[in-house]
């Protein structure tokens, strides 16, 4: 059985998210909180630390034709010999391999370490047809995919601990 999760680089940074949310939030506590600035807090607060436990908590594993999706909303399983569709959405930080049969459907995502090893694998067991939807999925456009998100990541690091410092030199 094979296992990937969602790449170190990506939980290190999803985690330094949470801390800069916080940091972010301590900086407007001091500078006099009003409503709208505690519930931005908190939704910002709140979203950053969802984001890293459901990255935390999903993996996907392989095991012979099998596949399956653990998230915190629970498994998703698909068979690669029942597969009837594989779709590839291509946004500008990730790309997403839709895997469907004909009752359920698995949503993968390019955020998994070792992603193009799972993209070879799909492709070297489903047939020609299957194949061909997904050949556009090559390795460079999967880097580049992560490394989009990574500096997505690393942006908004950023622009929280900024508006922090900021609000800190400013109060």
């Amino acid at each position: 059985m094979t296992v990937y999760r969602v790449g170190t680089s990506a939980m290190i940074l999803s985690f330094l998210l949470v801390v800069s949310s916080v940091f972010f939030s301590v900086s407007h506590a001091f500078t006099g909180m009003n409503g709208a600035k505690w519930l931005i807090a908190a939704i910002v607060m709140g979203f950053t630390l969802f984001n890293f436990i459901s990255l935390y908590f999903r993996r996907l594993e392989v095991e012979g034709d099998e596949v399956r999706l653990y998230t915190v909303f629970g498994k998703k399983k698909i068979r690669l010999t029942a597969l009837e569709e594989i779709g590839v959405i291509l946004l500008k930080m990730r790309a997403i391999l839709i895997l469907s049969d004909a009752e359920r459907f698995v949503f993968v995502s390019s955020y998994f370490k070792n992603f193009e090893d799972f993209t070879d694998y799909v492709k070297s067991n489903v047939n020609a047809e299957l194949q061909g939807n997904i050949a556009k999925l090559d390795n460079k456009l999967i880097r580049k995919k992560q490394i989009t998100f990574m500096v997505l990541l690393v942006v908004l690091n950023i622009f929280l601990i900024g508006s922090a410092v900021y609000n800190f030199i400013n109060s």
